[in-house]
Order: structure tokens, then C-alpha cells, then sequence
């Protein structure tokens, strides 16, 4: 007779229940232990997500962006997920048209206008992308519209640009002037320190120089495919005879990028450009990325491509395709074989990412745009949008469609 029908039927062996009240003991605490392992694990897997996303926070390594789509009520906010499998997280969504008009205030804080239509309006306003907060901070004369605005690196003034439009309706004429003014923000005062007369042109301030008593003006306009304008050096403690304005050295150098810290204007160059079948810009001798210095009135240059000097296609290998700061002091490119970081004190080029080669036609159809870069990532544009990471040198296609992204923020 099994032990079971001793127990509830016959003669009970009481060691056999003994070493059976032993062995469930033993068992159920080990399933309790075991249970209390796995809680404890999660709540420190928990914990140290928790405290992850905190240091992430603190660090103000989030990314944000928005998209706008055709619909201008349509204005979106979110923050990147890093994790691709994961959406984006939605900030803020308002109604009615705005646009980013300035650089980074810090915090994730940035300046916007809003219009009903082209252009902005006559208030200016500081947008929370962490929060989705909009506060107006500013408001212009009536009839006029704020087209950038930049904080001093002190914090103690602001210089932004405004929109003069009048339109003599006897005549059919439009006459169309760019102000910049400074605010003062202890003294609580504007003044106007530079105006330009302007043809199917805006004026846009990029940002001041390290002692914050000049502004980089740069005046930019376009039709049918074409480009023009001008970059002025305003002095901003005078109001009459205080700009200059800097030559045009090439066709690339109006569509530069201003260091952050307002000394150095970026750009690429080529000294014989020719076009190709299909349709694209090539540069046999090498394109270079020139830096020009604002205090000193002169260009350096700070790279050269002359990869491969005898293949058939040398022309379209050695160009420049984009060019970004990751700091004040280091740049990042890319040209048609890779991503490449630069300083501007070795000059010499470190290799980031390089592209494979086993589709030759790709290289062509698809060249590599960097967008964004800071210390940890560096997110390009090449058919999809991709994410550099700096650390690991691991590169993650998004995986989703963000071609009405506008700009990333930081």
C-alpha cells in the first residue's frame, strides 16, 4: 500500500509524514526565498532605471524635437527615445502655427514665434520643451515680426531681429526692412543698433563673440532654387557706423555655422566645383572645411579631402557633404566614405564611422548629412535617419519615417 493510503486509510507511518512536513518546509521556503530574490532583483532593476532616468535628467542628455507637418496647426514636441524598439514620448502638441527662432537658452528652453500667417507675429515667446510650457517674454511695435533672438553669453542682454513690412497700396509697392535691436535685461530698455534694407531677404542674428560686445548678423533670402544675402560683424554698443560686412569667400560660406562660442564661422569649400551625371556637385582637387575667424578677419583651412586620387569617381568621392560643431573646439563631417571628427588644434581627422562600400551606386544616391552632434551621439541623415553612439561606436537606424522632423534640440 502506497504511503498516501497508509496515511488517510490505513496505519499511519508517522516518520514517513515527518520527512514529508521536513521536505515541504524546505521546499516552500526555498519557493518563498526564491520569490523574495526575484522581487528584490526587480525592485533594484527598478531602482536603478529610476535612478538612470534621474542622472539622465540632471546631465540634460535628453534629446527633444518637433515636427510640423504641412498643417500648421499641427506643432508637436517630443522627447527622443534612444531605445528604437519604443515611440517617442509626445510633450506638448499646440494649436497654431509656431517656429523655433533661436538657439538653445539651456534647460531645454527655447525661443518661438507664432503667426496665423507668414510671417511671425510681434510677440516673442520662451517655449519649455521638457514641459511644454509657452510664456510670452517679449512684444515688438504692431506691424512688425521677430525673425531670431539670441541671449548674450553673459545672460545680461538679447539681440533679436524684427520685420518691417510697408506696403504703399497707391503705388503696388512693398518695402520690406530687418532691425536688430538689444535689450537690456536690468536696465529693462531696447535699442535699435542696425537696420538693412531688404529684397525677398530676412535678417537673422547667429549669435555674439566671446566678449559679447559684437553679433553675428547674417542676411539670407531666396527664390527659384537660388540663394543670396550677406554676413555683418554689428558692434553692439554703437548705433551708426558699426558693422562690416564680411566677404563672400565662396558659394558655401553664406550657408556656414557659427561656433558656440561666436568666434568662428564654418564652412566648405571648393576651389573648382564641377557637376556631374546624375546631377551632383563634385570637387576633383579636394573640397575643404575653411574656418573663419571673426577677430581676425581670415580663413584656415582645416581639412582637405584628397582621398582617393585615382579612382574614376574621384571627383564625387572628394567632396565635403556636411559639417557640424560638436563644441567650440571640435567639429564633425562626413564625406561620401564616412563620419569623421576633427579638432581644430591637431587638425587631424579620427575616424567616427565608415560607410560600406559593397554598393558603390548607395554612396552617390544616398550621402551622409549630419544633423545633429554633441559629446555622446552624432545623429545623420542617409536615406533614414541613423544614431552614432560616440561610446560604443554602435550605429542604429531609427526605423521609422522621421522626414517632417525639423530639428533636434538638446
Amino acid at each position: 500500500m502506497s504511503f498516501l493510503s497508509n496515511v488517510f486509510w490505513g496505519k499511519t507511518n508517522w516518520k514517513a509524514l515527518l520527512v514529508l512536513v521536513i521536505l515541504a518546509v524546505i521546499v516552500g521556503g526555498g519557493s518563498l526565498w526564491y520569490s523574495k530574490q526575484v522581487i528584490q532583483v526587480h525592485k533594484i532593476s527598478q531602482t536603478q532605471q529610476q535612478k538612470k532616468d534621474e542622472e539622465t535628467e540632471q546631465s540634460g542628455k535628453f534629446l527633444y524635437y518637433y515636427s510640423q507637418s504641412y498643417d500648421p496647426a499641427l506643432f508637436s514636441i517630443y522627447r527622443f527615445n534612444f531605445d528604437i524598439a519604443e515611440n517617442d514620448n509626445l510633450v506638448a502638441k499646440f494649436n497654431g502655427d509656431f517656429s523655433i527662432i533661436g538657439k538653445s537658452l539651456g534647460e531645454g528652453k527655447f525661443f518661438v514665434c507664432r503667426s496665423e500667417t507668414w510671417p511671425c507675429d510681434n510677440k516673442l515667446y520662451i517655449l519649455d520643451v521638457k514641459t511644454g510650457e509657452l510664456k510670452e517674454y517679449l512684444a515688438a511695435e504692431e506691424g512688425k515680426s521677430f525673425r531670431s533672438a539670441v541671449f548674450s553669453h553673459n545672460k545680461n542682454f538679447l539681440a533679436y531681429t524684427l520685420l518691417k513690412i510697408n506696403t504703399n497700396a497707391e503705388l503696388g509697392e512693398v518695402k520690406e526692412t530687418g532691425e536688430v535691436w538689444i535689450y537690456d535685461l536690468e536696465e529693462k530698455n531696447h535699442r535699435k543698433i542696425f537696420e538693412q534694407e531688404l529684397g525677398w531677404t530676412s535678417l537673422f542674428v547667429e549669435g555674439w563673440n566671446k566678449k559679447d560686445n559684437k553679433l553675428i548678423v547674417r542676411e539670407l533670402g531666396g527664390e527659384g532654387g537660388q540663394s543670396w544675402g550677406a554676413i555683418y560683424l554689428v558692434e553692439a554698443t554703437k548705433t551708426v557706423d558699426n558693422y562690416t560686412e564680411i566677404p563672400l569667400l565662396g558659394d558655401d560660406f553664406l550657408f556656414g555655422t557659427l561656433s558656440p562660442d561666436g568666434e568662428n564661422w564654418l564652412y566648405h569649400y571648393c576651389e573648382k566645383p564641377t557637376w556631374e551625371y546624375p546631377e551632383s556637385e563634385s570637387c576633383e582637387e579636394g573640397a575643404e572645411i575653411e574656418m573663419y575667424n571673426f577677430e581676425e578677419s581670415n580663413s584656415t583651412t582645416i581639412y582637405k579631402n584628397t582621398f582617393h586620387p585615382d579612382n574614376i569617381y574621384r571627383r564625387k568621392l572628394r567632396v565635403i557633404n556636411s559639417v557640424v560643431w560638436q563644441d567650440s573646439e571640435n567639429i564633425i563631417f562626413s564625406i561620401p566614405q564616412g563620419i569623421y571628427k576633427i579638432d581644430l588644434d591637431s587638425k587631424q581627422p579620427e575616424e567616427l564611422y565608415a560607410f560600406n562600400w559593397s554598393d558603390p551606386d548607395a554612396i552617390f544616391r544616398l550621402p551622409p548629412w549630419v544633423e545633429y552632434a554633441n559629446d555622446d551621439i552624432v545623429i545623420y541623415h542617409r536615406g533614414e535617419n541613423f544614431i552614432l553612439n560616440l561610446s560604443t561606436k554602435k550605429n542604429m537606424g531609427l526605423g521609422k519615417n522621421m522626414s517632417d522632423i525639423n530639428w533636434f534640440l538638446e
